[in-house]
């Protein structure tokens, strides 16, 4: 049997500065990774360059709403579950 290793985690990406519409866009990270992991995919797909101007915050959504937060790195993937509606926020500091 071979077991997946990796998962696919979809969110919506707004950009703060009104320059593109929302997009949904879909990364794959390891089960077992972390927040860190999640983070280097959505630089790379998205085009970041994080910590040179430009920040991603992720939140989870419930109700129109912001839930919770991610800032930790280290907070493990396994706590996102597969229904859970994520939300990624383009920051630029220009």
């Amino acid at each position: 049997l071979q077991f997946n290793t990796t998962r696919a985690i979809t969110l919506t990406v707004f950009s703060c500065d009104k320059t593109a519409l929302p997009s949904t866009i879909t990364v794959n990270v390891l089960k077992q990774g972390r927040y860190r992991d999640l983070m280097y995919a959505l630089e790379s797909v998205c085009s970041l360059k994080l910590g040179e101007g430009e920040d991603l915050k992720v939140a989870e959504i419930r109700n129109n709403l912001i839930h919770r937060l991610f800032e930790d790195p280290l907070i493990p993937l396994s706590t996102i579950k597969d229904d859970d509606h994520l939300a990624a926020y383009k920051l630029s500091e220009s």
